[in-house]
């Protein structure tokens, strides 16, 4: 599984990889996009409620000369511009235009008359750009690049102010931003798109990261119980018996061959010691080699014992006692060890039934003399 997973990683990383790039590439394009659209169309909005407010009847009253200073109809403007600006701290200005042969001049500003960036009216606005002109050219509404006069650089809305009789184009509203403002706004927003993005990537980088470790973990376990059930098979149908003694005495963990050797289920030999089903004769050497085992003298031993079986009778093994080795420790609890027993009971019988044999060819042998000497 592990193996197919990072054969596709590998087949499609750079697809992946450039996948996530343009995708987080275009959401940032996408929220900046979004982000201008909604500040122009708020300052454009802005600009058209607030020229809302002003009677076209006191416009036309001024004619972008200094003289205009004297009419009522040109200080109710200017107060409600000035007033105006104070109520939106984003805006820089507010002002009127007139145009005259193709010229700018100013109508009315937001500045008092006291301040260093005052505007009398009719003095000519001889930055103006086309932009700045095209309001009274197509009657519709528009937000300037940012544009550099006298006073500083600055992003323009500017509104038309038509006559509602004639539907021409007698003034232009305006309101200037700070470019640097602006542009500051701008960037914020790039850099909280980039830093959602940033967040993004952290959160997938630590979800890939997980599931690869999953998988890891998956392929752990499933090798683990691969190796598991090997063992267990292993244990189950090795030729020779095997158990696992807890606390010295107490069997436990014991395979198919180790029951057949002592004739014994499962059940009835977890209940018995193995110093009761040990024959007499063997059970004073096993002792003595355990006690050594048990005081730590020895590591294991290995001796030809006979285990008592149900029925009165007895079945010779090759017995090995080891140090069970758990999580690097002598046994788990320092009291576990491992019993291995090898069925050598058929062994043992002919070699038994050998010597028999032999000793009685000695004795025939030792006696065929006499033997000779009566027949003679």
């Amino acid at each position: 599984m592990r193996s197919h997973v990072n054969i596709i990683f590998q087949k499609y990383r750079r697809i992946i990889i450039a996948f996530l790039i343009l995708t987080a590439v275009f959401f940032t394009y996408q929220t900046v996009v979004d982000y201008q659209d909604e500040v122009n169309n708020k300052a454009l909005l802005l600009a058209e409620s607030a020229q809302a407010f002003i009677p076209v009847s006191m416009i036309e009253k001024l004619h972008a000369k200094p003289e205009d200073t004297a009419l009522s109809e040109y200080q109710q403007i200017k107060d409600s511009l000035i007033k105006f600006k104070q109520l939106n701290e984003n805006i820089e200005f507010a002002y009127l235009f007139a145009r005259i042969e193709d010229k700018l001049y100013f109508l009315v500003d937001s500045e008092p008359c006291e301040s260093k960036d005052y505007s009398p009216p009719g003095q000519e606005f001889y930055e103006a750009t086309d932009q700045d002109i095209q309001p009274f050219i197509d009657g519709k509404s528009l937000l300037t690049d940012p544009v550099t006069d006298r006073w500083g650089t600055w992003v323009s809305a500017l509104v038309p102010i038509m006559d509602p009789n004639t539907g021409q184009v007698i003034a232009e509203f305006g309101i200037d931003f700070s470019a640097e403002k602006w542009n500051l706004g701008l960037m914020l927003r790039i850099i909280h798109s980039l830093a959602i993005v940033l967040c993004v990537f952290v959160v997938l980088a630590i979800f890939f990261r997980l599931q690869s470790k999953n998988l890891d973990l998956n392929d752990l376990s499933i090798k683990l119980r691969q190796n598991e059930k090997l063992f267990r098979e292993i244990f189950e149908q090795a030729p020779i018996g095997i158990a696992v003694v807890r606390d010295y005495l107490t069997m436990s963990n014991i395979n198919p061959e180790f029951t057949r050797i002592v004739a014994r289920t499962k059940e009835q030999i977890i209940n018995t010691s193995w110093v009761d089903i040990t024959h007499p004769d063997d059970l004073s050497e096993d002792l003595s080699q355990f006690e050594k085992f048990q005081s730590g003298e020895i590591d294991g031993y290995t001796m030809e014992k006979r285990y008592l079986t149900p029925n009165g009778a007895f079945r010779w093994v090759k017995m090995v006692i080891a140090s069970l080795n758990i999580n690097g420790e002598k046994g788990s609890n320092g009291r576990d060890h491992l019993c291995i027993v090898e069925d050598i009971h058929d062994k043992k019988c002919m070699e038994v039934a050998l010597r028999e044999s032999e000793r009685n060819k000695a004795a025939l042998l030792s006696n065929l003399p006499g033997l000779a000497y009566r027949c003679k």
